[in-house]
């Protein structure tokens, strides 16, 4: 709670933020986080000066500290001077220290430790880490992990914000008995481009998302092999895993001549919220998403959609935004891949849709509410254990 002047304080903590390529997701979430709250709190972002992609420093100076707006971002260097300088930024009072995805080692494990042996609350957002798909990798030492976390009791200290029902359950299959609360992400809903429809006997297909497994490019590759129809496929993303990358490259000699593919790499967002409504579908047969910021901002550039049913985004054919399809169904999206090619000018009311869809499924004014909501009750507890707010309460 705010006293006399002084404000209280956000700290939002991850260890990958911009101008890095790495987790651009999570990335954004913490940015429309941080800028729905500017006015309210003293909003701090703590990241890393490391970028992940090139294994090298972000800027020259080990420490640095900038000014977006009203929100500080703070880069600390990867060392244990970073892990001193964190626990300095997170050791007052009136804070409510927010740590995003708890597996990483340089500074999530570190703040929440930290604010355990304080005996402070801690929220905690997982970006899908606890995704199957996702969980199985290094899988042995997250679940000691999670072993070890429920050794120390600390269900109720650390609040897990799922944005979904599904990633509710995916945080109770790994931790004992939990605190869960389901808030959606936010999102910013930009301007709309003009539907036009398209040119028919045309398809131009856009492909968002780290070139490694969970993304399916692989899947996406096999998808239009079997459909065999003319196409050309920008795929924008940071090449993570050069072995799955290698991979891709292998089917697309085995693509038909004339199903092009062009590798953009990685593209600044605000660039590619630019690019996008360029583009006739957006394409992504994901084996598993949280969320999905790409599909959300597709959709609000008046951009149909084809993914598989392995995320949160359902409904779409009833408001002809796009296709939500079983990710084994070749045949499924094989059809659609079809319908767009020989689509016209009526192409226009699924760009219309797919906007309508994004309007009506960008976060709510609730969940802004929720959020602080949260954030408040954190800041002003100060007895253990933790206590909900009733109207969030546990599912």
């Amino acid at each position: 709670m705010d006293g006399g002047n002084v404000r209280s304080q956000l700290k939002l903590i991850y260890f990958s933020y911009f101008p890095a390529q790495h987790a651009v997701g999570p990335a954004t979430a913490i940015r429309n986080l941080a800028r729905r709250f500017e006015a309210k709190y003293d909003v701090t972002i703590i990241t890393l000066n490391f970028d992940y992609k090139s294994q090298t420093k972000l800027f020259d100076e080990a420490l640095h500290d900038v000014r977006d707006g009203l929100i500080r971002i703070l880069y600390l260097p990867k060392n244990l001077a970073g892990v001193k300088r964190l626990f300095d930024e997170i050791k007052g009072e009136n804070i409510c220290v927010v740590v995003n995805c708890m597996f990483d080692t340089n500074l999530a494990i570190p703040a929440i430790l930290y604010s355990l042996l304080r005996r402070r609350p801690v929220a905690h957002i997982p970006h899908g880490i606890f995704m199957p798909a996702v969980f199985q990798q290094k899988n042995l030492k997250k679940r000691m992990f999670c072993f070890l976390f429920s050794l120390l009791r600390a269900g109720t200290s650390v609040i897990h914000i799922a944005t979904s029902g599904r990633e509710v359950k995916d945080i109770r299959n790994a931790i004992k008995n939990p605190a869960v609360v389901e808030i959606s992400n936010l999102n910013e809903l930009h301007d709309a481009i003009p539907t036009q429809g398209k040119s028919q006997g045309s398809l131009n297909i856009c492909f968002i998302g780290r070139i490694a497994k969970q993304k399916n490019l692989t899947g996406a590759l096999e998808i239009l092999r079997f459909a065999n129809v003319k196409c050309n496929m920008d795929v924008y993303g940071v090449k993570e895993d050069a072995a799955y990358f290698e991979q891709c490259q292998a089917l697309i000699s085995t693509l038909p001549e004339t199903v092009k593919i062009a590798f953009m790499g990685f593209t600044p967002q605000e660039e590619l919220l630019r690019k996008i409504g360029s583009y006739s579908l957006f394409f992504a047969p994901t084996l598993d998403e949280n969320y999905g910021y790409s599909i959300i901002e597709a959709l609000g550039a008046g951009v149909p959609v084809l993914i598989s049913d392995r995320t949160p985004w359902h409904g779409l054919e009833k408001y002809k935004a796009g296709w939500a399809v079983e990710l084994e169904n070749l045949k499924g999206f094989s059809e659609v891949l079809h319908l767009a090619f020989n689509a016209g000018a009526e192409w226009a009311d699924y760009q219309k849709g797919a906007r309508t869809y994004a309007q009506e499924h960008s976060a709510s004014k609730d969940d802004a509410e929720k959020y602080e909501m949260l954030f408040d009750a954190i800041i002003g507890c100060r007895k253990q254990p933790f206590e909900i707010p009733a109207s969030l309460a546990p599912l």
